[in-house]
């Protein structure tokens, strides 16, 4: 009886560390743009309206609102008992604008970030 008494508090003790010690979450900022989105800006020939239609307002702006960037991440990161990591991909569209409001070059740039990731909920 006294082994079963043992037996019960050391699987109760490992539950209690398994369902309150750990913790796992998903990191998502920011509207993700797929590559299919990305194919359709045309240098020379997309304009300003037509990307506010496709992606909305940028996450920020430079120059007079002649360069839009447009920022997400997507990743994960895990906890036991106060101690984990985790990783994270940050991707940024950059948009270029001419004077007359026409795209002047984009670009989309990947980061990664792999092990202690600190985001802030």
């Amino acid at each position: 009886m006294r082994g079963m008494k043992v037996f019960l508090a050391a699987m109760l003790s490992v539950c209690m560390v398994i369902g309150f010690g750990c913790s796992y979450k998903s990191i998502k900022h920011g509207e993700e743009i797929s590559d299919e989105q990305v194919a359709k800006i045309i240098d020379g020939k997309t304009t300003k309206e037509e990307i506010f239609i496709e992606f909305g307002n940028p996450s920020k702006t430079m120059d007079n609102e002649k360069v839009f960037f447009y920022n997400w991440t997507r990743g994960s990161k895990s906890s036991l008992l106060g101690l984990g990591g985790g990783s994270a991909y940050t991707h940024s569209l950059v948009i270029v604008f001419d004077e007359k409001g026409t795209v002047k070059s984009h670009k989309i740039t990947r980061g990664a970030t792999e092990g202690g990731v600190s985001v802030h909920d």
